[in-house]
């Protein structure tokens, strides 16, 4: 009679845990928007990007910041497909939002990020970007340094005009590579937080 009891309780226990598990992946899913997230590391499947003097490219470290974005957007039940640099795919998809993530050359003495955004609710999604990048990586937004290369870059002109897009440049690999390479997560959390703000999710 014991036994037969606490099996019961265990497989009470089991059965709430399972629909606990099965609730929160509910609610995370329905409050994930609709459409998929693309993110394109920079220079991924077309060339190294800026190369610093000891060999450090700037499409490795743009590779691994978007990993890790791809990697926690999908545990909050978001949909990512991360894209070459010049994928053709780009060209008729219609995501929720693009997002380039690329670095800055390999010089000392300057620190900072730099982003440019098009597509509807481009204000909104420069100021979530901005404001949420700022807030978790310390680093100061620099405008001085955009460059017309940013302001006229090729994905702007190939996708959808009316899909919001943004390039961000996420700091220099020379002053700022303390924070690119060593740690990739705290870059991909200021712009998840970034996503999120414009998308109208959870942070």
């Amino acid at each position: 009679m014991g036994r037969n009891l606490t099996e019961k309780k265990t497989f009470g226990g089991l059965i709430a845990f399972i629909a606990l598990t099965a609730t929160v992946a509910l609610v995370i899913l329905l409050k994930a928007p609709k459409g998929v997230i693309a993110i394109i590391p920079g220079h991924w499947g077309s060339d190294p990007g800026a190369v610093c003097p000891d060999g450090l490219e700037e499409r490795d470290v743009n590779l691994k910041v978007a990993e890790a974005l791809a990697k926690s957007l999908r545990e909050k039940g978001y949909q990512v497909q991360l894209l070459p640099e010049f994928s053709p795919k780009a060209k008729t998809m219609k995501p929720a939002l693009f997002l380039s993530i690329h670095a800055d050359s390999c010089i000392e003495g300057k620190s900072g990020f730099k982003l440019v955004s098009r597509g509807e609710g481009a204000e909104k999604l420069a100021d979530c970007l901005r404001e949420s990048y700022y807030k978790v990586t310390g680093l100061p937004f620099d405008p001085s340094t955009i460059t017309p290369d940013m302001e006229e870059y090729h994905l702007f002109r190939e996708i959808d005009p009316h899909v919001p897009a943004a390039i961000v440049e996420t700091g220099f690999l020379g002053e700022d590579r303390w924070l690119l390479e060593g740690h990739p997560e705290v870059v991909a959390k200021g712009l998840e937080e970034g996503i999120l703000c414009f998308l109208g999710g959870e942070k």
